[in-house]
């Protein structure tokens, strides 16, 4: 996931790594709303508000 931290085994990106691979998705008509849904939304309030336990699992 690109907007979880590396220290999380994220890739360390921002929402411009997510909007990039999701305009790329669609562009090869594989689009996928879970991603979408997963990566910028629930994976930014686990990061921020979430335990240790769910940072590492």
């Amino acid at each position: 996931m690109p907007e979880r931290p590396e220290e999380f085994g994220g890739d360390g990106g921002n929402f411009r790594h997510e909007a990039v691979i999701t305009i790329e998705q669609v562009r090869a008509l594989a689009p996928s709303l879970g991603n979408l849904m997963h990566s910028t939304i629930n994976a930014h309030y686990i990061a921020e508000y979430g335990t240790d336990k769910q940072h590492t699992t």
